[in-house]
């Protein structure tokens, strides 16, 4: 009954329309035919969708209301400067990502959870692949996304090897609405612009600290943490 109560409040106080764009996570369209799941879908949920609340209860991980990463649900519904990409078939949710924008420009899919077997690590490293290529586009210039980042993902995918490092493109900042991890685990999927700077987090001081901002171009260089 807590949980209901909770998420009536949470449903009543819902953003009604979108930030502007360069905060926004953009609407995507992947057919599973692409990466191997025919009859699959990769959506952003809707903010209208109610199912947006209790995404962890299709996907068996805490993200939903009550759950420990409720946060990111109450950061979405509330802003709208983060959401849900969604793996569907049919009219079930088999598998989801939190995505939300970094400091710098960055597209992060915070990382997939799913207990549909058919959901396997090579079908989701292929669709990780699949939304770095499509947002990668022109279609999406507008948005202003300088890398696709993937986080940890559910313990049972072995995902992240096959993208390469980058803890330090990662934007990292704790505030009220956000939960980002404590650990450098993040990995670059694409790289699409070069912004002009980037929030450096250095762990070793303090995990949950704010990182400072560094002039990219000289550092990037010296620290190789760019491709291309």
């Amino acid at each position: 009954m807590a949980v209901l109560k909770k998420s009536i409040r949470l449903w009543k106080r819902a953003a009604k329309k979108d930030p502007d764009i360069a905060e926004s996570i953009p609407d995507i369209d992947i057919n599973g035919n692409d990466f191997g799941l025919p009859g699959y879908r990769l959506t952003k949920m809707p903010y209208t969708d109610p199912r947006i609340l209790f995404l962890g209860y299709y996907t068996g991980c805490c993200e939903r209301t009550g759950g420990d990463f409720e946060p990111t649900i109450i950061d979405a519904v509330s802003t709208r400067k983060s959401g849900f990409y969604t793996l569907t078939h049919g009219n079930e949710i088999k598998a989801h990502s939190w995505v939300w924008r970094g400091e710098g420009g960055q597209l992060v899919v915070d990382g997939w959870e799913s207990k549909d077997s058919a959901v396997t690590s090579r079908v989701l490293i292929s669709l990780t692949k699949l939304i770095g290529d499509t947002l990668a586009s022109s279609r999406y210039k507008e948005y202003g996304i300088s890398d696709i980042l993937l986080g940890r993902s559910n313990q049972k995918f072995n995902i992240s090897n096959s993208f390469r490092e980058a803890r330090r493109l990662a934007s990292r900042y704790l505030c009220e609405n956000h939960y980002h991890d404590n650990k450098p685990n993040q990995w670059l999927v694409r790289c699409i612009q070069k912004p002009e700077k980037f929030l450096i987090h250095n762990p070793s001081k303090n995990p949950g600290s704010l990182g400072r901002f560094l002039d990219l171009s000289a550092e990037a260089r010296r620290n190789d943490v760019r491709l291309g």
